[in-house]
């Protein structure tokens, strides 16, 4: 079964310290009991949140958390991510951390009778084909966070149950988390007349992190089928393009920005991983584009 009855009383989601989670655990409190779990403590507060500290390498601290609580929904959306932080732990840490942990969550769903929703990303397609418009396209991911990330789907996958992956595209917003995004990265150097290089040929559909929980909750509503979607914003940009729109919406110099190519770096990076994300589009959900969120970011720092 895939995306349905979004009615649910009691929500787990993990990473609530993070980005995602933060507006995740924001937005559906508005409707729900929540109940956030990561590793660190978060300044998020809720009246309907509850955070437990826990850390999901341990699968049996999991199944506690999980048998105990018995939530009707779960959204994971705890992963290591960044290249170079994975890179400080152990192969085996990482695989406990971004794969097995993904599959126990899903399993102990199954056994309780959840709603499974994992985040996963765009980079699990091999990036010579985009914009992706199916799911069930090349997959060929070339850094360690998106390749434990596919094997993740996998496991999922057979566990079963009801269970969606969410293949969540490049993203953008406020961390809150005080840890700067690449956005917030921009920003902040662009209107401090920093110069900044990005990349003018790797290419995505970023993901408004702010609005992405109300798109989850319109899945939810219209009872979507499959399984595995994509969900991206509905602008094809590279962070060249990025930093050229808030740059035009700042009023910063845009000669501080500095286009690099893929050729120039040794790193291992898909060059285009945009999804078509028609399906969403054209079923009413409406996303801000890049411009509209940045002239109210902008304007509210500028007030601060």
């Amino acid at each position: 079964m895939a995306l349905h009855n979004s009615h649910f009383t009691k929500i787990l989601i993990t990473g609530d310290a993070g980005m995602h989670g933060k507006h995740l655990v924001t937005f559906f409190s508005n409707f729900s009991t929540i109940i956030g779990v990561s590793r660190s403590k978060t300044s998020v507060s809720f009246p309907q949140y509850q955070h437990i500290e826990l850390d999901i390498s341990n699968i049996d601290s999991i199944a506690r958390v999980m048998r105990a609580l018995k939530p009707q929904l779960v959204i994971h959306t705890a992963a290591l991510s960044n290249e170079n932080i994975i890179k400080q732990y152990s192969p085996e840490k990482v695989e406990a951390i971004n794969v097995t942990a993904s599959g126990e969550f899903a399993m102990l769903c199954k056994e309780i009778g959840a709603k499974f929703v994992f985040y996963s990303t765009d980079l699990v397609y091999d990036g010579n084909c985009g914009p992706y418009r199916k799911t069930d396209s090349p997959l060929n991911p070339i850094s360690l966070y998106s390749q434990s990330k596919l094997r993740a789907e996998k496991l999922i996958q057979q566990v079963g149950g009801n269970y969606s992956i969410l293949r969540i595209a490049l993203s953008y917003g406020e961390s809150g988390n005080g840890q700067k995004n690449f956005f917030e990265f921009m920003v902040e150097s662009l209107s401090s007349g920093k110069p900044i290089s990005v990349f003018s040929d790797q290419f995505r559909t970023p993901l408004n992190a702010h609005e992405a929980p109300k798109a989850i909750k319109h899945l939810l509503d219209n009872d979507w089928d499959e399984n595995i979607l994509n969900l991206g914003g509905y602008e094809r940009m590279s962070r060249f393009d990025m930093a050229h729109t808030i740059a035009e919406v700042g009023g910063f110099d845009k000669g501080l920005i500095t286009p690099q190519l893929l050729s120039e770096t040794t790193l291992s990076i898909a060059k285009d991983v945009s999804m078509n994300m028609d399906y969403l589009k054209n079923s009413g959900f409406a996303f801000s584009t890049l411009e509209e969120f940045n002239k109210n970011y902008i304007l509210r720092l500028k007030r601060s």
